[in-house]
């Protein structure tokens, strides 16, 4: 499958035409980190607006290129997944550069077929304390969510969601309050 990486300031319309020649378009903020995973699907329902960087997309969800999808599924970042059911797919990142998409699908036949569990997070003599250093390279599946609180637009990282107490949005410039996940209509 292909994908383009796009600035996050690119306009619909030249969206729509980049789409013709790939699968996928990965935004990315000035600083080049991902911002959404856009198909056709996502750009036909969205709404008609100049820049991309307006819209409150479906939360993009990354993960080292390392990590197969076997280990991501036994990771607590398959949480990230409740973010949204608009989700296409995850961002696979060489350090911060987006090099590949991991199909929704593979997760979601991974997630059915039961194969995969997350490990344990019981400490001790029962689970796993063995971790006490990681060796090597060190990531995590984290995702970014635009928060859909009126007047807040912040976007947030996130490495675990659980729906039912949602997280505090990290905006500074705000009172605190609930991270509020948009509802994507398309």
């Amino acid at each position: 499958m292909t994908f383009l990486v796009l600035p996050a300031t690119t306009e619909l319309a030249d969206a729509r035409n980049s789409l013709a020649k790939v699968s996928y378009l990965v935004l990315v903020r000035e600083d080049g980190a991902p911002l959404a995973l856009l198909t056709s699907d996502l750009l036909a329902s969205a709404p008609e607006i100049g820049a991309l960087d307006q819209v409150a997309w479906p939360p993009v969800i990354t993960i080292p290129a390392w990590l197969s999808a076997e280990a991501f599924v036994s990771t607590a970042g398959v949480t990230l997944l409740d973010l949204s059911d608009a989700i296409p797919g995850l961002v696979l990142l060489d350090g911060a550069r987006p090099v590949g998409v991991l199909l929704i699908a593979t997760i979601d036949n991974l997630l059915a077929t039961g194969g995969c569990e997350p490990p344990s997070t019981t400490m001790g003599p029962f689970g796993n304390a063995g971790d006490a250093a990681l060796p090597g390279e060190v990531d995590v599946p984290h995702a970014r969510v635009r928060c859909a609180a009126s007047g807040c637009g912040f976007v947030n990282e996130l490495v675990f969601y659980d729906r039912s107490v949602p997280p505090q949005c990290a905006n500074p410039d705000l009172d605190a309050h609930r991270l509020i996940v948009a509802a994507w209509d398309g």
